[in-house]
């Protein structure tokens, strides 16, 4: 039964996940604005209202984090997904096993991984570090045209960077990378039985 693909995949691609998550908030303030370099104690200090937490609310749907955070969500539901390569091992009780696991799975990333529930962080945060000013001047770039057409080649060109770093992975990175943790492991295993014959000497 093979079960997630191999570790060195996993650790990979969830490493690229959180870049391009990290990422895509980064790049929301590249439309800078000098009210935004504002001091972020005075920020903290003062009460957020809530008009302007809204507004920091809609400015993050505008740079879509959202939708990055439920591609996250998916992809990752994908890396742990159980495939079973040998149908003659499948019966009823590997059917309710796989189907326990998979409930239990989805049900561990959507309470973790959720804009619902991870979004009230993600909007003090930058409500604490931005002016109401700096936050409506972004909210407003995004819903020009400028804006909209660079929502829309960010969005293309993220996932064809996505495609292309998959390929560089399965072409170049894949191989080695399985060769070095497959050494690592033969190196801990020889390391183990040393370590055995010592104690028996």
């Amino acid at each position: 039964m093979g079960i997630m693909g191999d570790p060195v995949r996993r650790s990979f691609a969830l490493s690229i996940l959180v870049f391009a998550v990290s990422t895509a908030f980064v790049v929301g303030t590249i439309a800078w604005h000098p009210i935004a370099h504002a001091q972020a104690n005075e920020s903290s200090s003062e009460a957020l209202s809530t008009n302007h937490l809204q507004q920091t609310e809609k400015m993050l749907e505008l740079m879509g984090l959202p939708a990055q955070v439920d591609r996250a969500a998916k992809d990752i539901l994908k890396l742990y997904n159980v495939e079973v390569t040998d149908a003659s091992v499948v019966d009823d009780n590997v059917r309710r096993l796989i189907e326990a696991y998979q409930r239990d799975l989805e049900q561990l990333v959507s309470s973790v991984l959720s804009w619902d529930g991870i979004k009230q962080n993600y909007i003090n945060n930058y409500a604490a570090r931005m002016t109401p000013e700096a936050v409506n001047a972004v909210v407003a770039f995004y819903q020009s045209d400028v804006g909209v057409e660079f929502s829309s080649a960010q969005a293309s060109a993220s996932a064809e960077l996505a495609l292309a770093t998959q390929h560089l992975f399965e072409a170049d990175l894949k191989q080695p990378l399985t060769e070095l943790s497959d050494l690592f492991r033969e190196g801990l295993q020889t390391l183990s039985r040393l370590k055995e014959q010592q104690q028996t000497q």
